[in-house]
């Protein structure tokens, strides 16, 4: 049995970092944002 009732709710860490810290920095840096969206719409503004 859990020695504690609250053990489950416990944030896992790797390495003192919270995971949820990784897994939403991790997709930022695979994926780099690009300034495609700004200038499409500045260009629908302008016409």
């Amino acid at each position: 049995m859990n020695e504690n009732l609250f053990a489950s709710f416990i944030t896992p860490t790797i390495m003192g970092l919270p995971i949820v810290i990784l897994i939403i920095v991790f997709p930022t840096i695979l994926f780099p944002s690009t300034n495609r969206l700004i200038n499409n719409r500045l260009i629908a503004i302008q016409q």
